[in-house]
């Protein structure tokens, strides 16, 4: 009897030993799998790779277990049975692997990574209620993505700004950190955020490929990661994408008219957007070349797209632009900026911008104060993170002498964009006017750190300086406001050294009124300086027939309030329907 074997033990045995053998090898498979897709995250978060090729690693990795299953159960032996199993496995992992190639944001794998710090980042992630897009990295190999790149981030955040629930930063103050070495604790620091998205734009050829990075600020920790590809004419929807997959991440719930909102799928014509952005890019220079460069880009946007609302909004607001700036005349501007915007309004009745346009021509042209504060309402109700509609708003407010919401304005600006030097000089303008003196000036210096070309911040700094009885820090101030448009400004300056300051203002009241386009309020207000009440008055009365767009700032406390009592002053005032 001994001579027999016993074949359950035998079998048992076998058993025993396949089931080491299989919790041996998933131990060495699942670390392996760590270290690979752990180097292999490394690799594309430095050299900006394609996330798919994690996506498709994790794939392999999750079909192959039940590869290594086949193999061992079958005891390393390709049997019929095996082969077959096999074979099916196959065909399903590659079946999988293509749908997720075809659809690179349905799978997502990448977010079932094996060791990620998953519960940490969720419970990060939940807490982010601000956070600032940094300027996108143009990886495409070219500098002239530049304006295309630069166009993308802003309306990223345009975008972004009319989801509520979330701060997020203008493109103003974020822009400070192009190409900066500071670390995302410090950016996130100086902004006031709880997380920085970097993003970097890979391609721009036949199709635009995007990677964006939310990644918390204390502790730095990279939340997420994924790479988005589209057509350039899909980038409507590219954006909804990208900012669905944000707050998903960071759970922000979205109300049914925002998930509208980033749904929209609506094709763009994409050489009628890439002249449209490149034309916001050259009207931002705030120079002639730009205000040129930006009319000649909107226009081949509208020959591209004539049903494109932004292209016209963009073209109006450029002409305002031109007419603040004195590049344009009164007559050749106003005629532009009407027509475009109501092309604008006319093809989408819910653009922002249009209604932003509508509200400044309201406020600054055509002096209707109730028509303005409704489409000032408009816009911001359109586009909550509308910095420049909330500031000029306070300046509305502010020619209205209505100062508590003026400053609640500019306060909803500046915490959005805090490195925005026009708003802090329109802030500083508010509170010049208010009687904030020395606020004012503390604020003008600051604006000057971050721009010192920022023409308003001089003449608050001229003016203050005047009242204080330092003509020669006035004189400087005054040089600095007109000397790029007064060809002969050294015969002020030796008029001033040679007779005094009272004398170097008629001098220059004498070189504005040679200039093509006369600044009347400013003459006015200069003869008013010296004591000539009844030039002064006259050259106001003028300054309201010409339509001078800083004419709704002449009834505020600053500088012209001793002409009060004169009943033309007042009469002018009644006109336009400003309190005294």
């Amino acid at each position: 009897m001994g001579c027999f074997v016993n074949i359950d033990v035998v079998i048992n045995q076998i058993m025993e030993n396949r089931q080491k053998n299989i919790g041996r090898s998933l131990v060495v498979y699942l670390g392996s799998a760590w270290v690979f897709i752990e180097a292999l995250n490394f690799l594309i978060d430095k050299y900006y790779w394609n996330s798919g090729v994690l996506d498709i690693l994790i794939l392999l990795i999750i079909f192959g277990l039940p590869a290594m299953f086949i193999y061992l159960w079958f005891d390393r032996k390709f049997t019929k049975k095996a082969i077959i199993l096999h074979s099916v496995n196959i065909v399903i992992t590659l079946a999988v692997i293509s749908f997720s190639i075809i659809n690179p944001n349905r799978i997502n794998p990448s977010q079932i990574r094996l060791i990620n710090f998953q519960n940490e980042q969720k419970k990060l992630a939940g807490s982010v209620r601000s956070l600032a897009i940094l300027p996108f990295s143009n990886i495409t190999g070219t500098e002239d993505n530049v304006p295309l790149v630069s166009g993308l981030h802003d309306a990223l955040i345009s975008e972004f700004g009319q989801i509520g629930g979330i701060r997020v930063i203008s493109t103003t103050s974020t822009l400070a950190y192009a190409n900066s070495q500071k670390s995302v604790k410090s950016i996130a620091s100086e902004l006031k955020v709880d997380a920085i998205i970097e993003t970097s734009v890979l391609s721009v050829d036949n199709g635009i490929r995007i990677q964006v990075k939310l990644i918390n600020a204390v502790p730095e920790l990279v939340l997420w990661t994924q790479t988005f590809d589209s057509r350039l004419d899909n980038i409507m929807g590219l954006y909804g994408q990208i900012i669905s997959n944000i707050a998903k991440q960071i759970h922000l719930a979205l109300s049914p008219d925002e998930q509208n909102v980033l749904g929209n799928s609506e094709l763009v014509n994409p050489e009628a957007y890439k002249a449209y952005l490149e034309g916001n890019y050259q009207s931002k220079r705030l120079s002639a070349e730009g205000f040129q460069l930006a009319l000649e880009n909107y226009q081949r946007s509208i020959d591209l797209d004539s049903t494109y609302a932004p292209a016209y909004a963009g073209m109006a607001f450029a002409w305002i632009a031109g007419l603040q700036m004195r590049q344009a005349s009164v007559t050749e501007a106003i005629p532009q900026i009407y027509n475009n915007n109501l092309k604008a309004l006319l093809l989408d009745p819910n653009h922002p911008e249009a209604h932003y346009n509508e509200a400044l021509m309201s406020f600054q042209g055509e002096w209707d104060w109730s028509k303005s504060e409704a489409a000032f309402r408009k816009a911001i109700a359109l586009d909550p993170s509308h910095v420049l509609a909330h500031a000029y708003f306070g300046h509305l407010l502010l020619i209205e002498k209505r100062f508590d919401e003026a400053i609640h304005e500019l306060d909803l600006a500046l915490d959005m964009d805090p490195k925005n030097h026009l708003v802090l000089s329109l802030y500083a303008v508010v509170l010049w006017h208010y009687g904030e003196v020395d606020q004012a000036v503390e604020l003008a210096k600051k604006t000057l750190d971050i721009n010192p070309d920022n023409g308003l911040i001089y003449i608050i700094l001229e003016s203050v300086n005047f009242q204080k009885g330092d003509f020669a820090a006035s004189m400087e101030m005054l040089k600095i406001k007109h000397e790029r448009e007064l060809e002969n400004f050294d015969s002020v300056i030796k008029e001033y050294e040679g007779n005094g300051y009272e004398s170097a203002i008629i001098k220059l009241i004498e070189e504005l009124q040679e200039q093509t386009m006369v600044q009347s309020l400013n003459i006015a207000l200069y003869y008013n300086r010296v004591g000539k009440y009844e030039e002064a008055i006259s050259w106001l009365e003028r300054a309201y027939t010409n339509h001078d767009p800083n004419m709704p700032y002449a009834f505020l406390p600053a500088e012209l309030n001793n002409l009060k009592s004169d009943p033309r002053y007042a009469a002018i005032a009644q006109k336009m329907n400003l309190p005294l």
